[in-house]
């Protein structure tokens, strides 16, 4: 899973929560969790149990929390994304070039090579 799926569906379950809170259906503990990517993990989501929430007010705010950080990753992976596509284009520029090179460096020898 990737880190906006782990964002995404700890808000879903945080939301839920709320809304079961403000019916007052839930008797269950929700923990506040620190969601990040590091490099020695080699791309997989790092979750880091905090404090319990205890209050509707700590619910509320963990869920706006929780908007933040999805939206933070949606715009870093869209940054990513217009990255890797900036690579992609130089790499086919450099082959390209490549190509033209080679083509015209068998057109200056082909005459060359015959008797």
């Amino acid at each position: 899973m990737n880190l906006k799926e782990t964002i995404r569906d700890e808000l879903i379950l945080a939301r839920g929560m709320l809304s079961n809170e403000n019916r007052k259906e839930t008797s269950q503990v929700l923990h506040r969790k620190d969601f990040s990517l590091k490099p020695e993990t080699y791309g997989q989501v790092v979750v880091e149990q905090g404090s319990v929430i205890s209050s509707q007010t700590e619910l509320e705010r963990y869920v706006k929390d929780l908007e933040q950080q999805l939206a933070s990753a949606e715009d870093d992976s869209r940054l990513a994304n217009r990255e890797l596509q900036k690579m992609r284009q130089n790499q086919q520029q450099v082959l390209n070039l490549w190509v033209r090179m080679s083509l015209s460096t068998r057109k200056v020898f082909q005459p060359i090579g015959r008797p």
